[in-house]
């Protein structure tokens, strides 16, 4: 035989607190690195880019049509020239660089 649930803790769901912790998020609290870091504004943002794709490797449908969109997106907005120059992308050389280039302003752009 089981207890029953009290009333209090029966509205205890995630949903419930992603309000509370994104308005705590905005003032600046639960900081992604809370003792800091020594990556650069640049390393970070490459970095996300980087952890996006991946996620989207693991579902092949997401991660093709992703790719097809990257393909035929513009990659000259210089906001991304820091992340291409730390990749060492911004002057590709080969095929395969130009494919990185697109992919990680795709990346950037959708985070």
């Amino acid at each position: 035989m089981s207890a029953p649930i009290p009333s209090r803790f029966l509205s205890n769901f995630p949903m419930k607190y992603e309000r509370v912790l994104s308005r705590l998020k905005t003032e600046g609290k639960f900081l992604a690195f809370p003792f800091g870091t020594e990556f650069t504004d640049v390393e970070l943002q490459v970095g996300k880019a980087l952890k996006r794709l991946k996620t989207l490797m693991k579902n092949k449908p997401k991660f093709f049509a992703f790719v097809l969109r990257s393909l035929f997106a513009t990659t000259g907005n210089p906001a991304y020239e820091p992340a291409l120059e730390r990749m060492s992308l911004s002057t590709p050389r080969s095929l395969k660089e130009h494919l990185y280039r697109k992919l990680i302003v795709g990346a950037i752009a959708s985070s």
